[in-house]
């Protein structure tokens, strides 16, 4: 978890985030995951980082795997922006009615 607060009351976006998509029960199974997805990249970051220092004998790859990582998750992020920008845009705008008429059959 990120020690720069960034949302509106100190706490990070991803928090932010949850109540986007989930509720309930749900919601809490989201936060464990975002929890969980934290946790595994605090151990897996460094050991990628270890590999590819190993792999490659130089430091400077290691660094150029950290920055690809961090540019993928930031696509990611503006990907899922973009996913509920669209979702807000879609559910205000009413549905067109069928075949282009309002009338029923019966005021036909």
């Amino acid at each position: 978890m990120s020690r720069f607060p960034t949302g509106p009351k100190g706490g990070t976006a991803w928090w932010g985030l949850v109540p986007r998509f989930l509720t309930g029960a749900a919601a809490a199974a989201g936060i464990g995951a975002i929890n969980g997805i934290g946790n595994l990249g605090g151990g897996f970051g460094p050991m990628g980082i270890a590999a590819i220092v190993d792999l490659t004998g130089s430091t400077r790859a290691g660094l150029v795997f950290l920055i690809l990582v961090s540019l993928l998750g930031l696509a990611g992020t503006f990907g899922l922006r973009a996913l509920l920008r669209d979702r807000a845009r879609s559910s205000e705008t009413p549905e067109p009615a069928a075949h282009g008429s309002t009338r029923t059959r019966q005021e036909q």
